[in-house]
């Protein structure tokens, strides 16, 4: 068989799949379409991956059709964005790009497809935007009437106190902070997936037995020491902005989401800090060590970010990875 029939008939395989996933997800309903979405992007990383780019385009258009055919508008959106993501990431392989780099662009990727997707659920739906960050303001002011009737109750703070806490509170659950936190968490979210779909397709191609570069573990990633302290600092300014808001609009708002964002990047890695010291430091267990990390995020969430901080500019990291150094303090090892 030549290279030509291979193509064409592993093509078709690779299609017939697709389509098998978009006909189970329509025979149940869309209930597992969350669990179909990590999914879709399979077949075209394993289509990609052996024949590169250019003889992609093809299959990739046969995708596209067959999600006309067997999905829904919805359905056929997550669908088109998904294989355009394994598209993506299949060409990498193909071209054997460094696998650090390859995952960084499918978080991006599906950063900005979760956003989008945002988008079309709103508008197919008929539902404003605003109509959900409304009902979202509604329940947060309940809980915070609440927290305040309690507080009042127990007679421990007083009404300066109490009147400094209520108007940081509806600064936070004003409309346009409301509108960036739902935007800024979609993002994230987005982000997770494209880790989770990078891990789920490595594995599966591994078991296929395609030639797919093992990633280096997340714990030998070294981002830019100049990053954790310039986090920090937005994350500060992002507070203050939130205590005291600025007369200009466009700047408190382009503070406030960089702030939260950086917010979000000390606390990810905040969290490694803290597994990683008791994995290696403390000698505990792979599963002792992940139960206690989940703890400590709800005991030590204020104090996340100065160790975030501390693990990216300050040394820690490489403390934490030099095992067989006795050095007394982690920023002697810088």
């Amino acid at each position: 068989m030549n290279i030509k029939t291979q193509k064409i008939t592993f093509g078709a395989m690779i299609v017939a799949i697709f389509a098998v996933i978009l006909l189970l997800n329509r025979q149940t309903g869309d209930m597992f379409e969350s669990l179909f979405f990590f999914l879709f992007p399979i077949p075209m990383v394993a289509y990609s991956a052996k024949y590169g780019l250019k003889s992609s385009f093809a299959v990739f258009i046969c995708t596209i059709m067959c999600t006309m055919l067997f999905g829904t508008i919805t359905t056929a959106f997550y669908a088109i964005t998904q294989t355009l993501v394994g598209l993506v990431y299949g060409t990498c392989l193909y071209h054997k790009k460094d696998p650090a780099k390859t995952i960084l662009l499918i978080m991006f990727l599906c950063g900005i497809f979760s956003i989008a997707s945002l988008w079309v659920t709103f508008v197919i739906s008929g539902i404003p935007i605003s109509q959900s960050v409304a009902e979202t303001k509604l329940i947060m002011n309940t809980y915070m009437d609440n927290m305040m009737n309690q507080a009042k109750a127990s007679g421990n703070y007083d009404d300066a106190t109490l009147e400094r806490l209520t108007e940081s509170f509806s600064r936070l659950t004003s409309d346009t902070m409301l509108t960036r936190i739902v935007f800024i968490s979609t993002a994230a979210t987005g982000i997770l997936q494209g880790i989770v779909i990078y891990m789920l397709s490595s594995v599966i191609l591994r078991r296929l037995r395609f030639p797919v570069p093992k990633a280096q573990p997340l714990q030998n990633f070294y981002p830019p020491e100049w990053t954790g302290i310039v986090a920090l600092a937005a994350t500060y300014m992002m507070q203050l902005t939130v205590i005291k808001p600025l007369t200009n609009e466009v700047l408190n708002g382009t503070i406030e989401t960089v702030g939260m964002c950086c917010s979000m990047y000390l606390l990810v890695f905040g969290v490694m800090a803290i597994s990683m010291f008791l994995r290696r430091k403390a000698h505990m267990s792979k599963g002792a060590a992940m139960i206690l990390t989940v703890l400590l995020i709800f005991v030590l969430y204020g104090l996340l970010p100065f160790a975030g901080c501390a693990y990216i500019s300050l040394g820690f990291h490489r403390w934490l990875d030099n095992n067989n150094n006795g050095s007394s303090s982690f920023m002697h090892d810088q």
